[in-house]
């Protein structure tokens, strides 16, 4: 599973140590990553060597397993959000129709504004 990996600390470790850097409040609040982030807002954890989403982290130590061609998606649109209430599996086209219901998918003329075209 990818938390034993080829580092030698213990899934507890490992939970620990993530955790200790998520702001936990009640059960039905966002929980914000602490941490360090990557370009797009996302939180993100060191893991073997590698950096894996905290959210995916979060998803992954609160409920299993997640398949490879999933993404984790938020249902509170926070992309610091690490509270397990908040996050589900879906496919990339869950995720664009998400963004789409939601208005948070760019494109057209708004897109090109955003990225700072004219």
């Amino acid at each position: 599973m990818i938390l034993m990996g080829r580092n030698r600390h213990s899934y507890n470790e490992r939970a620990i140590g993530f955790w200790s850097k998520v702001d936990i409040k009640g059960p039905n609040d966002c929980w914000f990553w602490k941490g360090k982030t990557n370009i797009s807002g996302y939180g993100i954890f060191g893991l073997d060597g590698k950096n894996i989403g905290a959210h995916r982290m979060a998803y992954i130590l609160s409920y299993g397993y997640i398949d490879d061609k999933l993404f984790v998606l938020h249902s509170c649109d926070s992309r610091l959000c690490c509270n397990p209430a908040h996050l589900r599996q879906g496919t990339h086209i869950d995720n664009v129709h998400d963004a789409l219901d939601k208005d948070r998918y760019y494109h057209g003329h708004r897109n090109e504004t955003q990225l700072g075209h004219e």
